[in-house]
């Protein structure tokens, strides 16, 4: 998360109750970096910063009473009371406070970095951040539908992509708008290939992230290739959908040329999913 820039300050700017099956509260943090006068915005609810509290607290160990702490077991009943997240939200902006105080190893160890980095979700939603009745609590309707006519594809893959040290990188980012052909949400991965390749000696895969049409990946694939063969491949890249009851349905590809690409620096672009001839 180097590219970012170094994290200058975090607080909690506000909270948002949201429903999906039932009724659950996420936190506004605003991030400010270094060179930028403009933040960003990340929605991240209680129980993450719990989980990037207990991973902090593994990863150091001997840190265990310098580290700030969260309230830790769950709150059987009382978890979605609007009482408790504005509780909450004094609580968290303490402990990131303190978080982003600490020696920088830990506050700027890749696991704090990658949990402040916007994903998909956090972009699609950062007008909301600016709304005050949405950032007191109250209701948000955050959902989005996506229908397509049967046979045809849908969605984008966001890619950043270059050379150096002898390999090509892409890294996997992002895809949204994703749909089954059954009109369902997907169990979706990415697979990348250099073709021509009649062996697929080049297949690469991300993890697979399950029931969304919006997937964060952050995944990098790396292919160990000279720049002047790589200059004649082209970038095949396919989001799946994992189904293990039947044979995994394709959701969309494109191919990219390498030639095309200025792979001396780092691109970074969304890309539209297409059928594959």
């Amino acid at each position: 998360m180097e590219k970012d820039g170094k994290i200058t300050q975090a607080n909690i700017f506000g909270i948002q109750k949201r429903y999906e099956n039932a009724k659950y509260y996420v936190y506004i943090v605003r991030v400010f970096r270094q060179g930028s006068a403009i933040p960003t915005f990340i929605f991240r609810r209680y129980r993450e910063f719990q989980e990037l509290n207990i991973k902090l607290r593994c990863i150091f160990p001997d840190m265990q009473t310098q580290l700030p702490m969260l309230s830790t077991g769950p709150l059987v009943g009382r978890t979605h009371v609007k009482q408790v997240a504005e509780k909450r939200k004094n609580e968290l902006d303490h402990y990131i406070q303190r978080l982003m105080h600490m020696p920088a190893d830990i506050a700027q160890h890749d696991l704090v970095y990658t949990f402040f980095h916007p994903l998909l979700k956090d972009e699609k939603d950062a007008h909301l951040a600016h709304n005050p009745k949405l950032r007191q609590g109250d209701d948000v309707d955050s959902g989005r539908e996506v229908t397509i006519a049967p046979g045809e594809v849908n969605g984008q893959v966001k890619l950043s992509i270059n050379y150096k040290d002898d390999a090509l990188f892409i890294m996997v980012r992002h895809a949204k708008d994703l749909v089954c052909p059954d009109g369902s949400d997907p169990d979706p991965y990415v697979k990348t290939y250099l073709m021509p390749d009649p062996h697929k000696v080049t297949k690469r895969k991300t993890r697979l992230v399950k029931k969304t049409r919006n997937p964060t990946y952050n995944e990098m694939l790396v292919y160990k290739l000279s720049l002047s063969e790589v200059k004649n491949r082209c970038i095949r890249v396919t989001v799946w959908n994992s189904d293990y009851l039947k044979e995994n349905a394709f959701l969309g590809g494109i191919d990219i040329p390498c030639a095309g690409l200025d792979l001396s620096r780092e691109t970074q672009s969304w890309y539209r999913l297409g059928n594959l001839g």
